[in-house]
């Protein structure tokens, strides 16, 4: 048994490196195909992105498929023929959103600052909706003599930029008044108002970190 569970382990990894040099020598035949002409292509660039976004907390994730987005904005300099490096300043925003709703009340409120406030030794619904804005200021350095010869790309970049988050919940209904979870049953409770600040912020709601 273990050796037939070996001899498939071993079968699945033969899969998997001969997948990726497939790749790996399609991505250099596909870039020597490629020719840069850079009097042809504008130093402006710009670039649009979005996703999902979670969270791997112990409240339960409430994924949305579209809970994130972000641009680029960049203009490139020094890039011409025979130059062995050229730079890129870029500035990128990413921002997304992300909920947690638990199913089921809770009494382990010790930890819970915001619920233990409200609470006390009570019991609540975890709930929070997360959000995060980042914006940066980036500087890439290209070796673009390498790039016209071989159809890659390296480059190494750094940058400064500023975060904002926020974690609210909803703990109050639309009186101000705690929930009554004795007699309004967790399964019919929803969050909506998201009224309380969460975060370890004692005057303000948000806090912004340079990075």
């Amino acid at each position: 048994m273990v050796l037939g569970q070996m001899m498939k382990q071993n079968k699945m990894l033969m899969y998997r490196i001969l997948l990726l040099t497939i790749l790996f020598f399609f991505s250099i035949f596909a870039s020597h195909g490629q020719r840069f002409e850079y009097e042809k292509s504008s130093n402006i660039f710009f670039g649009f992105n979005m996703g999902s976004t979670w969270h791997t907390t112990d409240v339960v994730n409430h994924t949305r498929v579209l809970g994130g987005a972000g641009f680029i904005l960049g203009g490139t300099i020094g890039r011409d023929y025979g130059r062995a490096l050229s730079l890129d300043l870029r500035l990128r925003y990413l921002g997304g959103r992300w909920y947690g709703l638990d199913i089921d009340t809770t009494s382990a409120l010790s930890n819970n600052l915001a619920l233990s406030e409200i609470y006390g030794s009570g019991q609540a619904i975890q709930n929070f909706r997360a959000t995060n804005h980042s914006l940066a200021l980036e500087l890439a350095l290209h070796a673009n003599r390498f790039r016209e010869r071989s159809g890659l790309d390296p480059y190494v970049f750094g940058g400064v930029g500023i975060k904002y988050t926020n974690t609210e919940g909803d703990l109050l209904d639309e009186n101000g008044v705690a929930y009554d979870y004795l007699n309004n049953p967790s399964s019919t409770f929803s969050a909506q108002g998201y009224e309380s600040p969460l975060d370890l912020n004692e005057t303000t709601t948000y806090e912004a970190d340079v990075n």
